[in-house]
């Protein structure tokens, strides 16, 4: 779902949405802005994942096999409580990840673009080692308080980016 609605936003937000902000604002919604943006709503993102997580835990309880055992008269939480989720994520690689991409390539030397673009490419690849070296840490008891914790990290991540590159203009 979120490769789908990043295939169908992108053209969007380029020929729709970040001109209709330049209007109505009077000011260009540069790269450093879309790229802090786009780690906030990530942010707030895994706060309603912490959030949806602690309702699913409510429920039941997990046994010592990690399966999920619903308490008598409690309901599932429908998967369909997922979809915003999905969407707000692929909203946010629209704005941090492609406005990132998109900013290093223009800014690169011709010489240096494919260097550039592989340095990209490797910071995607340091998160996703990163997110497999938490992952036998994880359990389905300790999700919720992931969520929160990667969410605040997220967030003051968003705040670093903005404070220490705003002044830069493209």
């Amino acid at each position: 779902m979120d490769g789908i609605v990043i295939i169908i936003l992108v053209p969007v937000f380029d020929k729709f949405l970040y001109p209709l902000i330049r209007k109505l604002s009077g000011k260009s919604f540069g790269p450093i802005s879309r790229i802090s943006v786009g780690f906030l709503l990530s942010g707030f993102c895994f706060i309603y994942a912490g959030w949806l997580q602690g309702h699913v835990a409510a429920r039941g309880s997990w046994a010592s096999d990690g399966s999920y055992i619903l308490h008598a008269g409690e309901k599932l939480v429908s998967v369909w409580f997922q979809v915003p989720l999905f969407l707000f994520l692929a909203v946010s690689e629209i704005l941090s990840l492609v406005t990132s991409f998109e900013f290093a390539y223009s800014q690169a030397p011709k010489s240096m673009k494919s260097v550039v673009m592989g340095l990209c490419l490797v910071s995607v690849a340091g998160g996703c080692a990163l997110a497999l070296a938490i992952a036998p840490l994880s359990s389905p008891q300790n999700f919720e308080m992931l969520f929160y914790v990667f969410s605040a990290v997220i967030i003051v991540e968003a705040i670093i980016c903005w404070y220490s590159f705003k002044d830069i203009r493209v």
